[in-house]
């Protein structure tokens, strides 16, 4: 969980994937929609014959791409997903619901799209309707996130903003990316006898149940508790 590639560069670079993807879904699958059930006056070309062909096979294509660029999008912001507390007010409610809405319509919409093209259908409702409208939803939440994070996206677009001469991520505190690196003040916490490479695991991880679960999971060592208020510690060689 406290991987390095769990940045927001790399949940910009999937996201871009990701619309990519959706668009091209959403651009012909209406093409199809609109074939089998055209608005009044409505007309179509009719060569080349395998216009209809393409459109449905990079359909498809890019419709099972979703799958593992989900997955990998979701593996890289799972640290956000998780965090503590989850909510912060009502404008991240609002923006974590329509990440919910967004996740949970994608894997509705490319599981049944994967289905029908065994010609399986073992969900009790009509496909077709079904998977238009989907797509709406999709491109909405997807419009919604996108406008949300954009001071992210616009940061982290090039790889040459994002890593400095050595390749290591620079975080920006400044865009609000709720995939950075550790405060300062969460390295105040730990235990100063603690050796550099166990202080930067420790702070890779949130605070709370979650954070201790997730180091437990990697097997991290555990982070010292926050000294009382008020009180620091005595700095290396400095008598009381």
């Amino acid at each position: 969980m406290a991987s390095p590639n769990r940045n927001a560069r790399s949940a910009v670079v999937l996201g871009r994937l990701l619309g990519i993807a959706f668009l091209v879904c959403f651009g012909t699958g209406i093409y199809s929609h609109l074939l089998q059930q055209p608005f009044p006056g409505m007309r179509f070309p009719t060569r080349p014959v395998q216009l209809y062909q393409f459109t449905q096979g990079l359909h498809i294509t890019a419709g099972i791409a979703i799958i593992p660029l989900l997955l990998a999008k979701l593996n890289t912001v799972m640290p956000a997903l998780v965090q503590v507390p989850p909510v912060r007010g009502v404008l991240h409610l609002l923006e974590r619901l329509s990440i919910a809405v967004l996740v949970s319509a994608a894997i509705v919409q490319v599981g049944t799209g994967l289905l029908n093209t065994y010609q399986w259908y073992p969900f009790p409702f009509p496909f077709k309707q079904v998977h238009n409208a989907l797509a709406y939803v999709i491109i909405g939440s997807l419009i919604v996130h996108v406008a949300v994070k954009l001071r992210v996206i616009v940061r982290y677009w090039r790889a040459r903003d994002s890593y400095d001469e050595q390749g290591r991520f620079v975080p920006d505190t400044t865009v609000g990316s709720e995939l950075l690196p550790p405060s300062a003040d969460r390295e105040a916490r730990l235990d100063p006898a603690m050796p550099a490479a166990a202080t930067q695991a420790a702070t890779a991880y949130p605070r709370g149940l979650t954070g201790r679960v997730l180091r437990w999971v990697d097997g991290a060592p555990a982070a010292a508790p926050a000294p009382p208020p008020g009180r620091r510690r005595p700095s290396a060689g400095r008598g009381r």
